[in-house]
């Protein structure tokens, strides 16, 4: 184990309620240890244990360095906008809003700071430690009833940004597909569908991690492992050899070749 984190061991613990506030809080107690851990990092992205590396490390960091200043957040759905961001046929009021969220006067959050979005963010430094401190002055509205409507963890980082003017990339570097409309979890790539996300370290926007991805009843990615490093070593040529993107159909047939 090396690194920042090699050995690193958080005490508190946050029993997670889904949908609840605990995953913010989760959240925001981890990012509190790395800030400390990693006096040098400058971004910090939120995975979980079925998020994957589809894109190299080479790869990653290059295009992380040409975006600073900036976190990986979409700018989110408008008040009013519909579960799929359908238009908005008849436009909310302020009443409408102040209806929903009462307690976001409290904070100074207007209906027009309102977002909603994935929680699946990659944060720059400085909005990290941003984060950190507007929790302890405004995390009670997102907490309590009487908030933002919505899931906490899809409201807090979206309408804190759009409310606090953060630059946004308003692109997440994690690839979710649809999935189900009934449960609202994305896609679950299967072993065999690997090597379709290929191309996405090469899309614009990049994508570096994919969720959610098929683990064994061992709780490993087991199946997946093979393709998922062959996507890796494939993005790694053209992170050392930048010219091969220019023949990314014959790189494609490679890893699916491969991994048949």
């Amino acid at each position: 184990k090396q690194g920042s984190f090699a050995g690193s061991v958080i005490p508190e613990q946050v029993k997670i309620r889904r949908f609840g506030w605990t995953m913010v809080e989760a959240r925001l107690l981890l990012l509190q240890h790395a800030l400390r851990a990693a006096p040098h990092t400058d971004f910090f992205v939120f995975l979980s244990e079925t998020d994957a590396p589809i894109g190299s490390c080479s790869l990653l960091l290059r295009y992380l360095s040409q975006r600073t200043g900036g976190s990986f957040i979409m700018k989110g759905k408008p008040f009013g906008a519909g579960a799929g961001g359908e238009p908005i046929v008849v436009a909310p009021t302020d009443e409408k809003f102040i209806h929903k969220c009462p307690r976001c006067s409290e904070a100074n959050i207007s209906m027009a700071d309102y977002r909603h979005g994935p929680g699946w963010v990659a944060l720059w430094r400085e909005h990290a430690q941003r984060y950190i401190e507007l929790a302890r002055t405004s995390g009670a509205i997102f907490r309590e009833e009487g908030g933002p409507p919505g899931v906490p963890d899809e409201v807090f980082w979206t309408t804190l940004a759009a409310h606090h003017g953060f630059h946004l990339w308003d692109h997440l570097l994690t690839h979710m597909a649809p999935g189900s409309a009934r449960t609202g979890h994305p896609h679950l790539f299967m072993p065999e569908e690997i090597a379709s996300l290929a191309m996405l370290p090469l899309s614009k926007p990049p994508k570096f991690f994919v969720r959610k991805v098929y683990l064994a009843g061992n709780g490993t990615l087991a199946g997946s492992e093979a393709a998922l490093m062959t996507l890796l070593e494939a993005s790694q040529v053209v992170a050392t050899h930048p010219s091969s993107g220019d023949h990314v159909p014959r790189l494609k047939r490679r890893v699916v070749l491969k991994h048949v």
